[in-house]
């Protein structure tokens, strides 16, 4: 079995997993750069960082090989969907075939792992990513809180039904955000996304959407609803601003949103 290892060598809290790794698997492969990832097959790849870091190493791997993450990030969301294995355990565990195997959102060309949003979601994701970040986690609540009351509903189609959303978010997992539970009882081995959508609530709606989406409980306030799905279209008259894993992307006015099942395997490592 050819194991790599992918990380970023100026985090040092992924150089402290690295090390520990590199001691049980010295013939490992070490890479640094996400362009260099793309000649690589059929490989055991253990990637150390965070959802940013996943979410780009998704983007740029043959579906071939299997993904070890080793969390090393501030939020860590998508790994919360897994139990998570000694790394010694790791070669028996993918002999044995105790991996999974997970599908993915792909909204046009680009692949998400865990969990997408646009409007007042993107807003909070860009401000988070735009600021401060030795506030790890906390960054997120913190902006979350600043923009919910004065954030506007937008008017966009979703599957050509004309909408007016505050926020509308798609979910391959559970949590998102660093620990918000967006996306309740959502598994990336399901063949199908869940779909958040807010229209338009009142400031109490919105201070108390954000007290309950911690516990999966929001969807119970009036114009918010929870769904699952395999395809959306979204339309706008503007461009469309979109977080993906905690990355900024934009779009033109029109975005396809599919989910793409059984498509790579993963397992989560525990150093």
């Amino acid at each position: 079995m050819q194991i790599a290892f992918f990380y970023d060598k100026n985090r040092s809290s992924s150089l402290s997993s690295v090390k520990k790794c590199s001691a049980l698997f010295p013939e490992a492969i070490h890479i640094t750069a996400f362009d260099k990832l793309k000649s690589l097959e059929k490989t055991t790849l253990l990637v150390f960082g965070g959802d940013g870091t996943f979410h780009h190493v998704v983007n740029a791997i043959s579906f071939s090989n299997t993904l070890a993450l080793v969390p090393c990030g501030s939020g860590n969301d998508f790994v919360h969907n897994f139990k998570s294995v000694n790394v010694k355990m790791m070669i028996k565990a993918i002999g044995e075939k105790q991996i999974s195997r997970i599908g993915l959102i792909k909204a046009n060309h680009v692949y998400c792992l865990n969990a997408m949003g646009l409007f007042y979601d993107a807003k909070v994701a860009k401000v988070v990513s735009e600021g401060n970040k030795s506030a790890g986690k906390w960054a997120y609540t913190v902006a979350a809180i600043k923009h919910i009351f004065s954030y506007k509903p937008q008017s966009v189609l979703v599957n050509e039904v004309p909408q007016k959303l505050l926020m509308l978010s798609f979910g391959n997992g559970s949590y998102a955000g660093g620990g918000f539970n967006l996306f309740p009882d959502t598994n990336p081995s399901e063949f199908s996304f869940t779909r958040l959508q807010i229209g338009p609530i009142n400031y109490l709606q919105r201070l108390v959407y954000l007290i309950l989406v911690k516990f999966g409980k929001h969807h119970t306030l009036r114009n918010i609803d929870l769904s699952k799905s395999t395809h959306n279209s979204i339309k706008s008259l503007s461009d469309l601003e979109v977080e993906i894993d905690g990355e900024m992307y934009q779009f033109k006015n029109h975005l396809t949103i599919d989910y793409v099942p059984n498509c790579l395997d993963v397992i989560v490592l525990k150093v």
